[in-house]
Order: structure tokens, then sequence, then C-alpha cells
């Protein structure tokens, strides 16, 4: 089991630091493109499933809308949404936050350990209907 915890949190923190490497690069690629063609302007809308009363948000949904729009960084986060999944079954919530607490802390983070916890938080969301974002 000890092996596997191990395992987990490399994953998570090979996860993160790909999404933070591929947003730097997103950056840079998207401020080439400005300089030549003029700012670029993007709309962020939530996506929510209706169904009556209730606003249903179901992740999985979210995510496969989602992957055309940026294909490397969705997939980054759907994996990480299922290293929190593997957590939960063989953890529950606390060897969650054993891996959150880990990989916020690393050093490559440590300047920046909010985007790696709001990222790992958000992908976490409705894991095991106890994790909540």
């Amino acid at each position: 089991m000890e092996d596997y915890r191990l395992e987990l949190r490399d994953a998570l923190a090979a996860l993160v630091g790909a999404v933070k490497d591929h947003d730097k690069a997103r950056r840079q690629r998207e401020a080439r493109q400005a300089a030549k063609m003029g700012p670029a302007v993007s709309v962020n809308i939530p996506l929510k499933l209706a169904m009556g009363d209730k606003v249903i948000r179901s992740f999985e949904r979210i995510q496969v809308r989602s992957i055309p729009k940026s294909p490397v960084r969705n997939s980054l986060k759907w994996s990480i949404r299922q290293v929190g999944e593997l957590a939960f079954e063989f953890g529950g919530k606390d060897l969650m936050h054993e891996l959150l607490d880990y990989v916020t802390g690393l050093p490559k983070h440590r300047g920046d350990a909010g985007f790696a916890g709001n990222l790992i938080d958000k992908c976490w969301d409705g894991v095991g209907d106890q994790w909540f974002a």
C-alpha cells in the first residue's frame, strides 16, 4: 500500500507541474500572437446542465466538452481527477489531503502553491461525494 501511495503522490506532482508548464507555454504563445495581431479576447462561460429546478454540474461532462478547446490541459486535469478517485478509493479523504499537502509543499510550487491547490481542489470536486471545491 505504501508504494501505491508514493506512486499517486509522484503522479499528482508530475501532472500539476505539467499543467503549470503547459499554461506558461500557452501564455508565451498568446503573447507572441498578440504582439503580431493585437490582444486576444477570451470568454470563460461556466457549463451547467439544468434539470428541472436543480442545476447539476457534472465534472465528466464539463471535461469532455472542454477537451477540444485545450486538449492537453484538459487531459491533464482529467488525469488529476483520476488520481483523486484512486486516492479516495484506497485511503479516503485522509490520503487525498496528504497528497494535496505534499504537492503544494513541493519547492517548485511553494511560490505558487495557490495554483496547485486550486487546480487539485477543482479537479477533485465531487470525488467520493465527499470532496467539495
